[in-house]
């Protein structure tokens, strides 16, 4: 183990101890010094570039300190850390692949079990489809024939209106009256059917404690060229694409200004390096 970090195991905790180096403030105000002076350099002759040459190479020397102190002060923790972390690697791998397996299992049941239902329930919602057919034309039947019943019922009180008949009078109009009451219960019958509809059917998958699962809906890409040229054709997608810079970068190294790709320019960029002293 790293002779910078010690180690005390109780019944409790672990605590860890990791000694660093001591930090130079010399190197933080001479930072705080070199981006004033940086800021405040205005660069407007010869001379005062060749002083900025100077300066640029002094805060190269000065930023490999302070990388060098850092890295001493960091180096130790980040070596703890490493070891934390290969320690839980194996538990950690395993407990992740355990989880992607029963998920995987789970969710191969759940999929099947809905789909058992959703087939159960479409052949109930048929079903109760022919059910409410059925019902509707024999309440259309009834109400045909109660129609029928009160037409021949009127008539024959005309007839007996007409023929002073009292006694057929009352009967016919005792048959009209029972079958307008036929046809309103085969009106309220045929109402009825109209909202009839099949019980749910259930999955299978029990509910567990803890677990839950949504559904989402994405997309996935099937054809590449015509996603493109609707992209092409829709301005306001063009933040789609996320192009890959590498390759064409790749080219323009290669040909420079002889490049030649549509929508794409070539062009050169100066950049400046210094070296600490």
């Amino acid at each position: 183990m790293d002779s910078n970090v010690s180690t005390v195991v109780t019944a409790d905790e672990t605590i860890i101890t990791i000694n660093v180096p001591a930090q130079d403030p010399t190197l933080f105000r001479r930072a705080t010094n070199s981006v004033t002076i940086a800021r405040s350099l205005v660069i407007d002759c010869p001379a005062l570039y060749a002083a900025a040459g100077e300066d640029l190479v002094s805060v190269k020397s000065l930023l490999k300190r302070v990388e060098a102190q850092r890295d001493a002060e960091v180096r130790p923790l980040n070596a703890k850390v490493k070891e934390i972390n290969d320690d839980y690697r194996a538990p950690r791998e395993w407990l992740v692949q355990a989880e992607g397996i029963l998920k995987t299992k789970m969710l191969a049941f759940k999929t099947e079990q809905d789909r058992i239902a959703a087939e159960a329930q479409r052949r109930a919602d048929a079903a109760a489809r022919v059910e409410r057919e059925r019902l509707a034309a024999q309440a259309r039947a009834k109400q045909e024939e109660a129609d029928a019943l009160t037409e021949r019922a009127r008539q024959e009180g005309i007839a007996a209106e007409e023929a002073g008949n009292v006694q057929a009078l009352e009967n016919a109009t005792a048959t009209i009256l029972a079958a307008t009451n036929a046809r309103a219960e085969a009106e309220e019958a045929a109402a009825t059917m109209e909202v009839m509809i099949a019980p749910v059917v259930a999955s299978d998958a029990p509910r567990v404690a803890g677990i839950s699962t949504s559904k989402t809906w994405k997309a996935r890409v099937t054809d590449l060229p015509a996603l493109l040229a609707f992209i092409a054709a829709h301005p306001e997608c063009h933040d789609w694409i996320d192009v890959k810079m590498a390759p064409l970068n790749g080219m323009a190294k290669a040909l420079k200004k002889n490049m030649k790709v549509a929508g794409v320019e070539a062009y050169e960029e100066v950049n400046m390096s210094a070296r600490a002293a």
